[in-house]
């Protein structure tokens, strides 16, 4: 949204400065399952769960070989998930395209296209941005389209492959930090 937002904002509520994202959260997905689906078997694939990649084909063989069961998994599930599945539902990719980096349509043009091609009945995307179209892209498996969109948007934002990023990290007093950024931005104006 091109805003600026102080650094030491705080929470109206507790006075934190701890503030976090909070998306769906994959507890409560999960909760949610077991609520809609008390006999169905859950297997939950994420990084709460599943601390080791032997884990994750565990889990993964796990669902494959117990029908009707759900898998209920983070992106990471698709370093193992590479069989056929019947049925695929995102819950929320919202999250993902909140994300400040300039390649993320790219990733969930991935990510989704990866998960549509595993699917052979349904492949459902819960967004607030059903007139996205990068979702509709991804659905009708365009990909010139997507690519001619993202290059138009990436000149128009100066992202690369138009010009080069560099990213510079500061640490220290706010004072001094300010002091160091005004003189890079000096220095490199012309840039």
């Amino acid at each position: 949204c091109r805003s600026l937002r102080s650094a030491d904002e705080k929470c109206d509520y507790c006075g934190s400065w701890r503030l976090k994202e909070l998306g769906v959260g994959i507890e409560k997905v999960a909760h949610t399952l077991n609520e809609l689906f008390p006999a169905a078997t859950i297997i939950r694939l994420d990084s709460d769960t599943t601390k080791a990649p032997k884990q994750a084909k565990e889990a993964v063989k796990k669902f494959l070989s117990s029908p009707g069961s759900i898998l209920l998994a983070t992106e990471m599930a698709m370093f193992y998930l590479k069989e056929k599945i019947e049925n695929s539902f995102i819950v929320s990719i919202d999250g993902l395209l909140a994300l400040p980096d300039f390649r993320i349509n790219e990733k969930v043009y991935n990510l989704l296209t990866r998960i549509r091609a595993l699917s052979t009945n349904r492949f459902i995307v819960q967004t607030r941005y059903h007139t996205e179209g990068l979702l509709e892209q991804v659905l009708r498996g365009n990909l010139l389209d997507f690519y001619r969109g993202e290059l138009a948007d990436r000149e128009a934002s100066n992202y690369p492959p138009f010009k080069t990023l560099i990213k510079i990290t500061l640490e220290g007093e706010k004072s001094q930090v300010v002091k160091t950024l005004n003189m890079l931005g000096k220095r490199w104006a012309s840039y």
